[in-house]
């Protein structure tokens, strides 16, 4: 019975270790943590650039109807989110869900995040 009450409060324990008092992790700050930016051209940068100040600049209800030109340069092709899940390589497995990416947008670490992405491509 001792054994069983150690296992059950070890396994309590782990399971408080595992759980975070901070807020929830943003998918911003993750996807973008150590992401490798991929374009070939000058017009796809300037595309990306706009897209990051966009992200900045607009309400998310503006941002989700807003398009921009996919790798080809076709004009009004994919959203912000498909847009830097093409440009952008996460250092780990991300995946930018709309619904999470146009609510953790607001936030003020994902607003440095993108800043950062900013300074980047402009270096």
């Amino acid at each position: 019975m001792r054994a069983l009450t150690i296992l059950v409060s070890s396994l309590a324990l782990l399971s408080l270790a595992g759980c975070s008092t901070t807020p929830e992790t943003n998918s911003l700050v993750v996807f973008f943590d150590g992401a490798e930016r991929q374009s070939e051209t000058d017009d796809q940068r300037r595309e990306i650039e706009r897209a990051l100040r966009d992200t900045l600049e607009m309400p998310a209800e503006e941002l989700k109807r807003q398009r921009y030109a996919d790798y080809q340069m076709n004009r009004d092709t994919w959203t912000v989110v498909e847009l830097l899940s093409h440009y952008f390589v996460p250092n780990v497995p991300a995946i930018l869900d709309p619904t999470t990416f146009y609510r953790d947008i607001a936030s003020s670490d994902a607003r440095s995040a993108v800043q950062e992405q900013l300074r980047a491509l402009n270096d």
